[in-house]
């Protein structure tokens, strides 16, 4: 007899995650191995990359610590910007140390010249500096931006700055721009960002061009609360992101540029949404993506054979008419429109022939591939367009699965060809591999109980499990892996790997996110491992309780402060008037020399007794001094009898 288990326990400790993932701490990440995430690019990497990382753990990169947003010392001393988040996300990817060298711009420049340094951040591919250095894929398009006075009508075009005064930084590129799009208008350089600011700020010129992130920082630290950003310009040139890298070791220049090619659209988003502050009806104007070599490739290759699986839903399959449908397709539409060329997709192969044909060049590219040391061997790769877990599907029955080493002795199904079984070949050997056709097949042997597991992505897999309504199939655990989809062409067509690449780069993020929300509407679910779940469980409420007795504590600090700031204005109030009341009777006052009476401010003459009660907090009792007693009083018989009286000569 099986166990019996109550079904309001799984949903009962659902919701007590959920609660402590909300209430605890604002980012959790469910511990499901006890072996560290291997670094994925690595599975990319040559054995010659590979080993020659290994004997460099530690790069070193000089760069200007003085250009902010790109790259400077924040008020800690601690280096930030733009550059620096795209580096951290470099060191993760390879699995190494890279230490920074900040000083002027000159200096960091002639350190990587002279290769005192591994290569210098946010240089430009200059040709005078090709002998000495390689330079990597771009990490970071800077879009240049102009900037305008807040009542200066909307602009839509470069060409609108025609007849009017324009600033740009003397020497700069931007002077062609402008030259370019608006050869009417008056050019104004200037030495510095401040001068040129100061000057839209005052009406002096109409509008200042130069690189957004940069104007903003600018903007915002000298408060110029009358200045907007009118237009948004990329340039094909001008604002690339490039790191110069020393040219004595090829492998360096190549590892970079794997580890460039690996940073996903979410993780460009999020640096953009970090440090570039955009409004949605701001015009973005972009200068033609295609160089006139870029043209004609593109018009001698009108027609491109790609790759496509028909059972790789929802990422790309085929329908019952034989049309192809999903993620990867969308993404083909949209580069047919702008390149103009057709697509020509085969899709009456298995994954294995189709590898065959594009390595033999009967076929051109790929629309959905990961990248791996073997297939960058014959393929050349676009950044990723969408990143999806690798997990392990299994029956409800199976217990969850904490690490890849619990696989060992079961039969494990994966896609014949698919990353995953390079990945699962090259760092756990041991574990029995069963290739099939496609994600489809391997859930009806799943289910069948024909192979104990199945390992693949989420998306799809899911998908599968939805479609063919197999609800006793679940995912019983994840692996360190995800599938980074790109696209891919042959290798003896680098010149069409670019011209994608620019193309995908240009895309806004509503664009991608209509693509993903067409397609993307699984909700990721696992059963959960009772006995970590209690390991956790007391730790958490330990933090909820500690939470939430600080919150209290510190609640009571606060309303204690408020009300001793309370008290302290109060007595500040007091004490500014006191000091005008002060301030009211310094200096002259007119006083009648006979009758003593105080003129006021008005002119009126008042009792100096009644003047200083009105100007301060004093209150008079009226009495009379003994000179006045005497004047008045000496000659009455009363006043000398009890003036005796006092004196004791009775």
């Amino acid at each position: 007899m099986g166990k019996i288990r109550d079904p309001s326990l799984p949903f009962i400790t659902g919701m007590i995650l959920v609660f402590l993932i909300f209430v605890a701490v604002p980012s959790f990440t469910y511990a499901v191995s006890e072996e560290k995430e291997p670094n994925l690019i690595k599975d990319s990497l040559t054995e010659k990359e590979m080993a020659w990382l290994g004997r460099h753990p530690v790069i070193s990169l000089a760069l200007d610590e003085g250009s902010p947003p790109m790259n400077y010392r924040d008020s800690r001393g601690k280096l930030a910007g733009i550059s620096i988040d795209y580096l951290k996300l470099i060191q993760e990817k390879l699995g190494i140390e890279i230490r920074l060298e900040g000083s002027a711009w000159n200096e960091a420049l002639q350190k990587a010249l002279d290769h005192q340094v591994d290569g210098v951040v946010n240089a430009a591919a200059k040709e005078d500096r090709k002998p000495f250095l390689n330079f990597s894929a771009s990490y970071f398009t800077t879009p240049v931006a102009l900037i305008t006075r807040k009542n200066t009508p909307p602009l839509t075009n470069l060409s609108q700055l025609s007849g009017k005064p324009a600033v740009i930084i003397k020497g700069s590129i931007r002077d062609e721009i402008i030259k370019q799009h608006s050869p009417e208008s008056e050019i104004m350089e200037v030495s510095d960002l401040l001068e040129g600011l100061k000057l839209v700020s005052e009406g002096k010129a109409y509008a200042i061009l130069d690189d957004l992130p940069v104007m903003q920082h600018m903007i915002e630290k000298y408060f110029f609360s009358n200045l907007q950003v009118a237009l948004i310009y990329y340039h094909r040139v001008a604002g690339l992101s490039r790191i110069g890298l020393r040219n004595d070791s090829q492998e360096l220049l190549s590892v970079f540029n794997h580890a460039i090619a690996a940073i996903t659209p979410e993780e460009h988003q999020k640096i953009k949404q970090k440090w570039l502050r955009l409004s949605d009806d701001i015009h973005v104007q972009t200068e033609s993506l295609f160089t006139e070599t870029e043209k004609r490739w593109l018009a001698d290759h009108p027609v491109i054979r790609v790759a496509c699986d028909r059972n790789w839903a929802p990422i790309e399959y085929a329908g019952q008419a034989g049309d192809f449908h999903g993620i990867s397709i969308d993404y083909l539409n949209y580069l047919e429109k702008k390149l103009g060329v057709h697509f020509e997709i085969a899709g009456n192969l298995s994954w294995v022939e189709m590898v065959e044909k594009v390595k033999a060049g009967e076929l051109d590219m790929f629309s959905a591939i990961s990248r791996t040391a073997e297939r960058s061997r014959f393929l050349e790769f676009t950044e990723p367009y969408l990143s999806t877990p690798v997990v392990i599907f299994a029956s409800r029955e199976v217990t969850y699965i904490r690490n890849l080493k619990e696989l060992e002795g079961k039969k494990v199904g994966i896609v014949e060809g698919f990353a995953v079984q390079e990945w699962l070949s090259n760092s756990n050997p041991s574990i029995t591999l069963v290739p099939l056709q496609h994600v489809q097949e391997s859930m009806k042997r799943l289910q069948k109980g024909e192979i104990d597991v199945f390992v693949g992505d989420l998306v799809s897999g899911s998908y599968q499990i939805t479609k063919l309504g197999y609800t006793n199939i679940r995912v019983a655990g994840e692996t360190p892996y995800r599938n980074h989809l790109s696209l891919a062409v042959r290798k003896d067509w680098p010149v069409f790997a670019t011209i994608i690449q620019n193309v995908l780069r240009d895309m806004t993020e509503k664009e991608r996110n209509d693509i993903y929300r067409n397609w993307i509407t699984i909700k990721y679910e696992h059963d959960i491992d009772y006995r970590l779940l209690l390991e956790v469980l007391a730790g958490f409420l330990f933090i909820v309780l500690l939470f939430t007795y600080w919150n209290r504590r510190l609640s009571d600090e606060i309303k204690e402060r408020r009300q001793v700031e309370k008290s302290l204005l109060q007595e500040q109030r007091k004490l500014q008037e006191a000091l005008l009341e002060v301030k009211v009777l310094s200096g002259l006052l007119p006083i009648c020399a006979s009758c003593k009476k105080v003129r006021d401010d008005k002119g009126y003459w008042n009792q100096i007794e009644t003047y200083i009660e009105r100007h301060t907090q004093a209150l008079f009792s009226h009495g009379m001094c003994p000179a006045c007693e005497e004047k008045l009083y000496g000659d009455q018989e009363w006043f000398r009898k009890m003036r005796k009286k006092q004196t004791g000569q009775e």
